[in-house]
């Protein structure tokens, strides 16, 4: 991975949880890399966890490969429970096709109402107003192996997909779509979501 400049340490005002509660309201303010960056003083501190933050902020600037070690260091969601709510979405820049395809749609994120009650796409109209996206169905969460851990995954009912979720905080995670029949088996699409408050 391409090592941060570490900057000043952050003022104690802030914590990395209070930027992602911003981001989730909407709120204007300092990116979440910027805050990241101040309070790291080497380096070689950064956890898997700061690396996430790394890659979905910045835009284009990672290749496939590097977001799998990323996503493959992340810990497990520890129950499907913990997704419930509802969440905004958006696709960790890798140039893969898949997140041209669902920003075309206008992807805005996913809500969970239950296990086995959950909006895989929801998406935002000219008005920013938030709608299911008909078209994908509906999907539920089951406890699924990926890449030698056990953790949450997301299955449509009407598709041959699978995302699934790593943890980077409490109102952060990483997903990674398995779908080897709709794209090339050796090619991932991650994308993340944050929960809205």
């Amino acid at each position: 991975m391409r090592p941060w400049d570490p900057g000043e340490q952050s003022p104690k005002s802030k914590s990395s949880e209070d930027y992602l509660n911003e981001t989730a309201a909407g709120n204007v303010g300092p990116s979440i890399v910027d805050e990241w960056k101040k309070r790291l003083i080497r380096p070689h501190s950064i956890t898997p966890e700061q690396q996430a933050i790394s890659l979905i902020e910045q835009e284009g600037s990672y290749t496939e490969s590097e977001v799998e070690q990323v996503f493959n260091a992340l810990k497990p969601l520890p129950s499907p429970e913990f997704m419930l709510g509802s969440w905004n979405g958006g696709v960790v820049e890798t140039s893969h096709p898949g997140g041209k395809a669902l920003k075309e749609t206008e992807w805005a994120g996913r809500d969970v109402r239950g296990i086995n009650d959950v909006d895989p796409i929801m998406c935002v109209d000219g008005e920013s107003k938030r709608y299911w996206n008909e078209g994908w169905g509906h999907a539920s969460l089951r406890e699924m192996v990926f890449r030698g851990k056990t953790s949450v995954a997301l299955i449509y009912d009407s598709f041959p997909i699978c995302e699934h979720f790593r943890y980077v905080s409490e109102d952060l995670v990483m997903e990674a779509l398995d779908a080897p029949k709709l794209m090339p088996p050796e090619s991932t699409l991650y994308t993340y979501l944050i929960r809205r408050k």
